[in-house]
């Protein structure tokens, strides 16, 4: 098919017009659906994958896969319950399936159905418990559920994904696998997204008493001069560079596992991490200039690469109403695309603003600005990892449902003793979050009021 060579060799406009052109002279072949499916999620237009994949699944009613690829669409296009009706579709035609019940499992999580996404996890588990990605998806839920021994242990299938296989200056040593380390020097290995090296960096602490001689610390670039304050740690090294040499390594996720940690957070280790102090420029620069304000750091937008960022993201219009009052100070933390968005609002509320993100480099200036304000309020980001490790109040806003590390229902921390989690009422719906923002405000000047008639 020459749409299909044609995106072989990286022509994709090129390529869906020839699939489009193709289709229109046999609009009943379903392979040329399928390949303009294909050619859209290359370019992540899940939306239109979508919607050429259902195409070609009503081609072929009985193809439980076909039905898949659409629900996979769905879910990445946030068609959620539009998802979830077409993976029971394909479900009910392949229920041994590990990678149908996976998507099944996943679009049932986004609908807020944990209960049965567990229950479909384990019973496809049953008879195919080798299944990475349905493997991973279950640990998900066991976390979410607060079942962290089981979730442990799953959660180590992702080893054996490209993300982690395929990484820059993966170590050759061999990988630790618990037993006592005898005085040997450990390679830590962060991985995924900075938030999630800084919570598990909690655990590093430990694998002294594990017998750890010497510890080294392999993190993201950003994260560097903030974790040289973790407690236990003798080096931290940038990933983007060579390992120093060393005796064996670890990933930094399967430290909870491997240390047989179970559901203890070690939150009587918050905080974990030290500071040293703010340059003077920074400083200088978040001078208070509204004595008796609530002082809140604010975070409204995640990294878009994650992939389920446009569900834990917000629009900073969305927050204006809690945020603009005379006795709050909004310190503008937010770092990457979404800080486009304060073009968006009044110049004159604009300048209201400590806008202090431009002035940090990394991790560290912002980690040092977070301990200048009284509060963060911060969606489900790196950020607000960073306040928890430290101690410093913060308001986490969370989608509906929540990343597994907030649970389910409660309004405090397993992690972090100082965060108050703020949640969604329902899928996609941020007002009873805006709600809750302005009771924490009011609640903190009452007792601010309290205290200074004490």
């Amino acid at each position: 098919m020459h749409g299909v060579a044609l995106r072989g060799a990286g022509r994709m406009q090129d390529a869906q017009r020839e699939l489009i052109r193709a289709i229109g002279l046999d609009q009943h072949r379903a392979d040329s659906y399928t390949q303009l499916a294909q050619t859209y999620c290359l370019i992540n237009d899940h939306a239109q994958a979508a919607n050429a994949f259902l195409a070609s699944a009503t081609l072929q009613i009985t193809n439980a896969v076909a039905w898949r690829d659409t629900a996979e669409s769905m879910r990445r296009s946030h068609r959620l319950a539009d998802g979830l009706q077409i993976a029971r579709h394909a479900f009910a035609l392949a229920p041994t399936d590990a990678s149908i019940a996976n998507v099944l499992a996943l679009l049932l999580h986004r609908n807020d159905r944990i209960d049965e996404a567990m229950s479909v996890c384990e019973r496809v588990r049953a008879v195919r418990p080798d299944d990475a990605n349905l493997a991973l998806t279950h640990a998900m839920l066991l976390r979410t559920c607060e079942q962290y021994d089981q979730g442990w242990l799953l959660h180590e299938h992702r080893l054996s994904r490209p993300e982690l296989t395929m990484r820059p200056n993966l170590p050759a040593s061999p990988r630790w696998n618990g037993a006592p380390l005898h005085g040997a020097h450990i390679l830590v290995c962060g991985e995924q997204g900075l938030g999630d090296q800084v919570q598990f960096a909690r655990w590093v602490p430990a694998l002294r008493d594990a017998g750890a001689g010497h510890v080294t610390l392999h993190c993201a670039p950003a994260l560097v001069r903030l974790l040289n304050g973790v407690r236990g740690v003798d080096a931290v090294v940038a990933s983007s560079t060579p390992a120093p040499a060393h005796d064996v390594h670890v990933d930094i996720m399967s430290l909870p596992h491997l240390l047989l940690a179970g559901c203890d957070m070690r939150r009587d280790m918050v905080p974990y991490i030290a500071l040293p102090p703010a340059h003077d420029a920074l400083a200088a620069r978040l001078h208070r200039t509204r004595p008796g304000a609530l002082r809140l750091g604010l975070v409204w937008g995640g990294t878009p690469l994650h992939t389920e960022d446009r569900s834990r993201s917000m629009a900073l219009a969305t927050l204006l109403p809690a945020l603009v009052r005379p006795d709050v100070e909004t310190v503008v933390l937010q770092q990457g695309a979404s800080r486009d968005q304060l073009d968006t609002i009044d110049p004159v509320l604009r300048q209201t603003f400590v806008d202090i993100a431009p002035h940090c480099s990394d991790m560290t200036d912002t980690a040092q600005a977070v301990q200048q304000c009284d509060v963060l309020l911060s969606v489900d980001t790196s950020v607000a990892h960073v306040a928890g490790a430290l101690g410093i109040p913060t308001w986490v806003m969370v989608s509906c449902p929540a990343e597994w590390r907030w649970g389910r229902g409660r309004d405090d921390s397993l992690f972090y003793p100082s965060v108050r989690v703020l949640r969604q009422g329902a899928v996609g719906d941020w007002s009873a979050v805006v709600r809750q923002i302005t009771q924490q405000v009011d609640a903190w000047h009452a007792q601010a009021r309290r205290v200074a008639l004490a």
